[in-house]
């Protein structure tokens, strides 16, 4: 299995084991004699995971190799440091709208 594979399973599964440990109907943070405030705070870390896949996601189809073979381009581009960095911001651009996509849909702006 790929990195990236362990890291959206692994990154699901304890997202969601972290959002159901610590609902507030639950109540089962708020009473600790210390280390509450850590938790919330590594629960709204964790809470970007979700988001980073499904930003992952949208980059693998955007840049499909079968369909214009993106790493022909890339390997032309670095031929020159211009077509490299040309290369790295036009993908950053790509990513940076469709975070803001998924942004907006999930209330975050």
């Amino acid at each position: 299995m790929r990195k990236r594979g362990f890291f959206i399973y692994v990154g699901l599964l304890f997202t969601a084991a972290l959002w159901l440990s610590t609902d507030p109907d639950l109540g089962l943070y708020q009473d600790l004699p210390f280390g509450a405030s850590l938790v919330g705070l590594i629960t709204a870390v964790v809470t970007s995971v979700p988001y980073l896949i499904m930003l992952h996601i949208a980059r693998k189809a955007l840049f499909d190799y079968k369909e214009a073979d993106f790493k022909l381009v890339a390997k032309k581009a670095i031929e020159t440091p211009t077509g490299a960095g040309l290369v790295i911001v036009g993908v950053a651009i790509a990513i940076l709208a469709c975070a803001m996509i998924i942004a907006a849909v999930a209330g975050r702006m």
